[in-house]
């Protein structure tokens, strides 16, 4: 940005793990990242939990209207923005 000087600015939405509604729900798990390892779990697909490495967690609703404001708001200009509302373990 600071090299390009280009006509537009940039905001950066940072969630970790997305969980929510699905819109468009599919068999394809590749499509849910977020939401693979309970896919996987509830197939026996896996025999336990597991550890949770990174345990933040964001509504995907939050995440859109972080996604909306930052585009509505002068402010939001050339920032990053971490938006996380949860902590969860995969138990």
């Amino acid at each position: 940005m600071e090299n390009e000087e280009p006509s537009s600015d940039l905001v950066a939405i940072c969630p970790p793990s997305i969980f929510g509604p699905i819109i468009i729900p599919t068999h394809n798990i590749s499509a849910h990242p977020s939401l693979a390892s309970v896919y996987e779990l509830m197939d026996a697909k896996l025999d336990t939990p597991g550890e949770t490495p990174f345990p933040f967690c964001v509504d995907v609703r939050d995440t859109a209207k972080a996604h909306v404001r930052a585009y509505e708001k002068v402010i939001a200009s050339n920032q990053r923005y971490l938006t996380v509302s949860n902590i969860y373990t995969q138990q």
